[in-house]
């Protein structure tokens, strides 16, 4: 009887930029130019059913003129859409047009599809590169900072999942002023959360310039940005994987989610957080 011993030790650094700001699909083009994911020249956009022809189409058509190979992937909008059968879609669609490990991924839209698409990378031929351009106030408050993927199933919501660290994030605030007020008080819900765990004084920020929020004022909403990225920061730097204070982000999730999964998802995450709290 004998043992053999398979040292695998490593460092990983799964550290990536956040960019901030408005109408940053050029701003995506030039990193894509100058290396951002290495020599790739393979890009996959998935987004939703909504985005595609707000900023999907467009995206798609950007990388394709800057001599990229790409294809673009929707699937329909909404929560009921993060599912296994989903996901299973957006894997069989890039094997059919030939796409292996040599690609990246690119996520255009709010957290259903920065969830589901990052979820697909981290398992597509092991494991291949992936980008966030978040559209919506939520997916910047949510999940842009962190690298939560998971998809949904009957029983309750993100059970089956992974950690998968993004290579960059986009928030582009511009695409809020595409929002219905529905989704962008939503999004705040999280904020409001974000404040409430971390800081009164950026909760008594929401509380005075809650009107230019949703009028998507451009300092103001940068700010929020900004704040919502550092306080989800402080915490997953400590607790990467959430094996103790990374669940204080759960708060008022517990029955939140519960709430949406029996809504039948009619209400909107944001709209159920708020219960929950």
């Amino acid at each position: 009887m004998s043992t053999f011993n398979v040292e695998l030790k490593k460092v990983v650094d799964d550290s990536y930029d956040i960019e901030i700001g408005f109408s940053l699909e050029e701003k995506l083009i030039l990193d894509l130019k100058a290396g951002l994911v290495g020599n790739i020249k393979k890009y996959v956009v998935v987004t939703d059913s909504v985005v595609k022809d707000l900023y999907g189409e467009k995206i798609h058509k950007l990388i394709e003129t800057a001599g990229f190979k790409t294809d673009l992937i929707v699937f329909e909008a909404g929560e009921k859409s993060k599912t296994r059968e989903t996901k299973e879609y957006v894997e069989d669609t890039m094997l059919s047009k030939g796409y292996r490990r040599d690609c990246c991924i690119i996520a255009v839209g709010g957290g259903v599809v920065t969830d589901l698409a990052g979820f697909v990378a981290g398992t597509y031929g092991r494991g291949v590169p992936f980008i966030n351009y978040a559209t919506t106030l939520l997916a910047s408050a949510d999940a842009s900072v962190g690298g939560k993927t998971a998809v949904d199933t009957p029983l309750a919501t993100n059970l089956i999942g992974m950690f998968n660290q993004p290579q960059k994030v986009y928030i582009d605030i511009a695409a809020w002023k595409t929002l219905p007020k529905r989704q962008l008080s939503s999004g705040l819900a999280e904020t409001i959360k974000h404040a409430c765990l971390a800081s009164s004084d950026f909760f008594e920020y929401l509380e005075k310039n809650i009107d230019k929020i949703m009028a998507v004022d451009k300092d103001v909403c940068e700010k929020v940005a900004e704040e919502n990225c550092r306080i989800k920061y402080h915490v997953v730097m400590k607790d990467e994987r959430e094996s103790g204070l990374r669940e204080v982000l759960n708060l008022g999730h517990t029955v939140g989610r519960a709430i949406e999964t029996v809504s039948d998802y009619r209400l909107l995450h944001g709209e159920a957080l708020a219960i929950g709290m």
